[in-house]
């Protein structure tokens, strides 16, 4: 089939085509070193653990996933508007035609360390600029804020709100999950 693919595409269809075949045969075996690797990597790793849990593989959370994918955006020092573009890509897997999956899945950025300290970083922004041009409602956008959340996060999430049709993120106060964490101990 990739022969097949290949021999009727444009040039850059082609590039395309290498880049993903190449990224695929490294990834997850041989460990991302690039976004778009790390990317990769993690759809196919998400597909197999919504495999284990069939037939109900919902309510799943990516987990940080501006924490996750910020070592590669930097290792490659990757512009706001290129992560962007990936992120695009894969917010998309979440999607299959017109319906999501994704179904309760959750994508959280922001937040704080146990030390209070701001772990926003430029993919928050880069996950905010995806999430507000794809505008889907599968996977939920979480934000997590917090005393020390910069107005910039608070600038860039003002669009969304104030943004006919878009669809907001659910925001989570940090420090109220913090102080509640001492009660489990």
């Amino acid at each position: 089939m990739q022969k097949r693919k290949k021999a009727s595409a444009t040039d850059e269809r082609k590039k395309e085509l290498d880049r993903l075949i190449s990224t695929l045969e490294k990834v997850p075996a041989f460990g991302a070193e690039t976004l778009f690797e790390a990317i990769q990597s993690f759809m196919l790793l998400w597909s197999v653990m919504c495999l284990e849990q069939a037939p109900n593989p919902f309510a799943f959370s990516v987990g940080n996933a501006d924490r996750i994918f910020e070592p590669y955006r930097a290792k490659e020092m990757l512009s706001r508007e290129e992560s962007a573009a990936l992120f695009k890509h894969f917010l998309l897997f979440f999607n299959v035609g017109s319906r999501s999956w994704a179904i309760s899945q959750n994508i959280l950025i922001g937040g704080k360390d146990n030390a209070g300290n701001d772990l926003t970083n430029p993919t928050s922004f880069a996950l905010l600029d995806a999430y507000y041009a794809m505008n889907f409602p599968q996977p939920i956008l979480s934000v997590k804020l917090h005393k020390n959340t910069p107005d910039c996060m608070y600038q860039e999430l003002g669009r969304f709100f104030f943004t006919p049709g878009c669809l907001t993120p659910s925001l989570f106060n940090d420090d109220a999950v913090f102080s509640m964490g001492g009660i489990w101990r």
